[in-house]
């Protein structure tokens, strides 16, 4: 995937600068120092509802492989005795995600460069979403090891694609805070696979073939609602530019910087 150079408001020399040219005289007010005295400047104001929106549906994508992580301590022996599986076949169904994952990305990172990073991470979902599915109604070793291989490829894309848009859209200023949610999310996502499959096992009147089938098919909700929470978000502008569109450039910034004086310079 290409990662398109920063325009001057996104880029950390901007960010650094702002800190010597201007001072801060309320909480969402920026005065530029010059000769004529303080001029009220909006540049350094967001529309932060938006912004978090994008950093919050992008970041749960890490939330796929933290919750495959943690449901799996738990699905794994339910499997083992439901299709009798042996401690080979465990051991690579288990591990291939991670593998699969690496390789996977590839191609979507081509394709994000291709037809954008919001239509890419939604189709990225869609196939986590697909392998989920296909992998909670799996009856043989094959099927599983082929639900692993697309859960695999849909992991691998959002965590290709994930980061590289937060980091287009995301202001310099800003960014290291709000990026390291990507990070946070994974661990959000183990806690959450171990507190499911704990409850699922104890709680759940089923035999252990129900069981481990509720626990994979619950990985698609997530990926569907990121699927669908996607639409809302803007374009990476960058890209954008990229292509060419620049009336569809500003409108996307526009999304998420206030000054539209602002949004028409950088563009």
């Amino acid at each position: 995937m290409t990662y398109l150079t920063p325009s001057p408001i996104y880029s950390p020399a901007r960010s650094a600068r702002s800190h010597s040219e201007y001072s801060r005289s309320s909480k969402n007010s920026l005065y530029l120092l010059d000769e004529g005295g303080p001029k009220k400047e909006d540049e350094g104001r967001y529309k932060w509802l938006t912004l978090g929106l994008c950093v919050l549906t992008t970041s749960f994508t890490s939330i796929l492989l933290g919750y495959d992580v943690g449901i799996m301590s738990a699905a794994l022996p339910l499997m083992e005795s439901s299709l009798k599986l042996g401690s080979y076949q465990m051991g690579i169904i288990a591990g291939s995600l991670n593998f699969i994952a690496g390789v996977g990305a590839i191609p979507f990172g081509k394709l994000a460069d291709k037809f954008g990073r919001k239509i890419t991470l939604i189709v990225a979902c869609v196939v986590f979403s697909l392998g989920t599915g296909m992998m909670a109604l799996s009856t043989s070793f094959s099927m599983l090891l082929f639900s692993r291989a697309i859960m695999g490829s849909g992991v691998g894309a959002t965590f290709v694609i994930a980061p590289v848009y937060l980091s287009e859209l995301v202001p310099a200023e800003v960014r290291g805070a709000l990026v390291c949610c990507f990070d946070i999310f994974i661990n959000v996502g183990i806690l959450l696979g171990f507190i499911g499959g704990y409850l699922i096992d104890t709680e759940l009147d089923s035999g252990a073939d129900s069981k481990w089938r509720i626990m994979i098919g619950l990985g698609s909700i997530p990926a569907l609602f990121i699927a669908m929470a996607t639409h809302l978000l803007p374009e990476s502008p960058r890209w954008l530019i990229s292509q060419g569109r620049k009336a569809e450039a500003e409108a996307s910034l526009s999304r998420i910087v206030i000054n539209m004086r602002i949004v028409n310079e950088e563009v």
